[in-house]
């Protein structure tokens, strides 16, 4: 391992472990997810990636006048917050089994 990259990995113990013991490894990655491969479900990013905004839009619509009539932004609101709350138990069920860990949003350069 290149020396500038030991000191990217913590040890969280005292001295170095020998070749007997047993230790945990995590690390983070970043997703894949193009026209070929997905290494999270497609449904699961579908579904949050229709939560964030409608999220956004119910937000926005409010107090506005709109032709769908008094609801509209509760409706939407409403729709949101279930699918985020899906999103989110899925992520949490997937963070479980080590699948997926994720505690805040990608924002491209």
């Amino acid at each position: 391992m290149p020396s500038s990259r030991r000191s990217l990995l913590p040890r969280l113990v005292d001295s170095t472990p020998t070749g007997s013991e047993e230790v945990d490894v995590y690390y983070g990655a970043v997703h894949t997810l193009d026209g070929t491969t997905a290494t999270l479900p497609v449904p699961l990013v579908a579904m949050g990636s229709g939560a964030y905004p409608t999220l956004e839009w119910s937000s926005f619509v409010s107090n506005r006048i709109n032709v769908g009539g008094e609801e509209t932004w509760k409706q939407s609101l409403t729709w949101g917050q279930d699918r985020m709350t899906g999103f989110m138990r899925r992520l949490a069920e997937m963070g479980r089994s080590n699948t997926a860990r994720v505690r805040s949003i990608y924002v491209p350069a």
